[in-house]
């Protein structure tokens, strides 16, 4: 992996203890009658409606689950500019000349929704900052 993903790791984990010394706070200084239950949903940076816009350098599949196995195949990515919610770990994948294990959370081409891409097929501009602009899913 990329000395990125270790970055992107410490800033999510400075950002959830800012936030939840924040959101603990926050309901710390209501009045009982008025505290709201805070769950760690609650407190999460960002919701999965965020939208990254991050373009691809060539036409490809999608799939259900973070892999690339063709069981999990859903429909087409095309090349271009697209959303993203997030991205998660996966199967390491390697193409377009890069190997990744992260993949990108968005909605396809073909109508598929919630469906994964891996993130070597990013321009180079996303390929250095897709960790540091998404959310982990």
């Amino acid at each position: 992996m990329r000395a990125r993903s270790l970055r992107g790791s410490l800033a999510a984990l400075v950002a959830a203890t800012a936030l939840l010394a924040g959101g603990s706070q926050a309901v710390a200084a209501q009045p009982l009658s008025q505290a709201k239950t805070v769950s760690f949903h609650t407190l999460a940076p960002a919701t999965v409606q965020d939208r990254v816009y991050l373009t691809t350098v060539i036409d490809q599949w999608t799939h259900y689950t973070p892999d690339s196995k063709t069981s999990s195949h859903a429909g087409t990515l095309y090349r271009g500019t697209s959303y993203f919610y997030c991205y998660t770990a996966g199967e390491v994948y390697t193409n377009n000349g890069r190997t990744s294990g992260w993949w990108l959370l968005t909605d396809d081409d073909t109508g598929h929704r919630n469906v994964y891409v891996n993130e070597v097929n990013l321009d180079d501009y996303g390929w250095e900052h897709d960790i540091d602009l998404l959310q982990h899913c």
